[in-house]
């Protein structure tokens, strides 16, 4: 199934790839003291149901300092130097960095407890969790029972409009300029991040998941799509709701049950995305697209703007059975309309000719490998992505044939643009609910 606006200029990010490749000391961890190296040491690898995992320690001392360029030091391929894109502090200590080069782009959110952190290369993807001795730098490599496709087939209904709750919605005659966004979770989703009680890392992959999204905006900008939106996490809310493995049966609450409509005009959030444990086999997201049988962006969409997808894949593939990471930031591509690539096409009715995801091809430069956009479904065989699902690597960009990751040109013009798509719909998306200043009601940041 399918703040401020960033205005920019077209975002040509050079450099070239590297190679998967283990150095010569790997296999014993490597130490790295001073400089600007992001883990001062990295421990030897072990495997952990098939993925690549080196517990690691960051070098928090310089991190904090919010760097301009931060040198990613791999366990298992050169290390790719970053330029700070943007970075911030937050509430009780925490903070934001994120930066690009070399071929990668991070995103690392670090609260006095926790670190969670993507690092997408156009060679594979990496992820970075946990504090002291339980942090890991882990490489997704996925299962060879990955399905392809991870939405499942398209739903032979859509979803009822809803009618609106007794709450009262925001009035005012101010435009938006940001696209706030409400997070919900069930408990069995709390209990996934937070074993051991509370909800602190289930709210801070919240926030992580927007920090992923707003970073893929970001990327994504260019003269002709110039105006994606900034994204905020207007609340997160755990809500009643138990597990049904069907996430069609969760498009339909979110569409009529009181519990999530009530807390969307309470937070007056544009859009809704709820994390459950499990979907159908195999499927893990599913969202309304305007265009799909649904209005077009605007007024008669806003009551259908929201997702459900599985936690664990939402923005690192935390389970071997995700297909892909950055399920989240693949949903909320949908919402405006932003479609897969044509070969996986189930959109019979897209927004515009060029609302389509894009992919690469193996090349000379990557030898076995790919790449795709965050819309793009797997392309597999003979002339396709690559042979091997994880090979087909996702990274951080929304499809714009102005925008390059190293070698890789994002989209193809006036067909596989979904950063325009997107662009396109930002501004009747932020209007879905007014803004009435209730961002981080609750004291959460963080």
């Amino acid at each position: 199934m399918r703040g401020l606006f960033a205005v920019a200029a077209a975002v040509l990010l050079s450099g070239a790839s590297s190679a998967l490749g283990h150095v010569g000391a790997q296999s014993a961890g490597i130490s790295a003291t001073g400089g600007s190296n992001l883990f001062s040491s990295i421990g030897a690898e072990t495997q952990v149901s098939g993925q690549p995992v080196w517990p690691a320690a960051i070098d928090f001392s310089l991190l904090a300092t919010l760097p301009q360029t931060l040198v990613i030091n791999f366990p298992d391929r050169a290390s790719a130097t970053l330029t700070r894109m943007r970075s911030e502090t937050r509430n009780g200590g925490a903070y934001l960095w994120t930066g690009n080069g070399g071929g990668c782009t991070a995103v690392l959110n670090v609260t006095p407890t926790n670190v969670l952190g993507t690092i997408s290369c156009l060679t594979g993807n990496y992820f970075v969790r946990g504090m002291g001795p339980s942090l890991q730098l882990t490489r997704f490599v996925g299962s060879s029972t990955a399905v392809a496709n991870f939405e499942g087939p398209p739903v032979a209904f859509k979803a009822p409009q809803y009618t609106e709750p007794m709450a009262v919605q925001p009035s005012g005659t101010q435009v938006d300029t940001a696209v706030d966004v409400l997070v919900l979770y069930s408990d069995a989703v709390r209990q996934y991040f937070d074993p051991s009680g509370g909800s602190a890392v289930t709210r801070q992959t919240a926030q992580f998941a927007i920090d992923n999204v707003q970073m893929a905006m970001t990327n994504s900008t260019s003269s002709h799509a110039p105006f994606l939106p900034y994204v905020r996490l207007a609340g997160v809310s755990e809500v009643s709701r138990t597990a049904t493995g069907n996430l069609v049966a969760d498009q339909l609450w979110l569409d009529s049950d009181p519990e999530p409509l009530n807390l969307r005009n309470f937070w007056a959030a544009d859009v809704m995305l709820y994390l459950t444990l499990d979907g159908e086999s195999g499927v893990f997201g599913r969202s309304n697209t305007p265009g799909d049988g649904l209005p077009v962006p605007g007024p008669g969409f806003a009551p259908s703007a929201h997702s459900s997808l599985v936690a664990r894949c939402a923005v690192m593939a935390l389970g071997t059975d995700c297909s892909q990471p950055f399920v989240f930031l693949h949903e909320f591509g949908h919402l405006f309309g932003a479609n897969h690539n044509p070969e996986n096409n189930d959109n019979p009715t897209p927004l515009t000719s060029y609302a389509f995801a894009n992919w690469k091809a193996v090349g000379s430069d990557q030898p076995g490998y790919g790449n795709r956009t965050l819309m793009s479904y797997y392309v597999g065989g003979v002339g396709g992505c690559a042979d091997v699902i994880s090979h087909c690597v996702t990274v951080l960009y929304y499809s714009n044939a102005q925008v390059m990751d190293g070698s890789f040109l994002t989209g193809t013009p006036d067909a596989r643009e979904n950063a325009r798509v997107i662009s396109a719909s930002a501004s009747a998306t932020a209007n879905y609910r007014l803004d009435i200043s209730r961002i981080f009601y609750d004291g959460f940041q963080y």
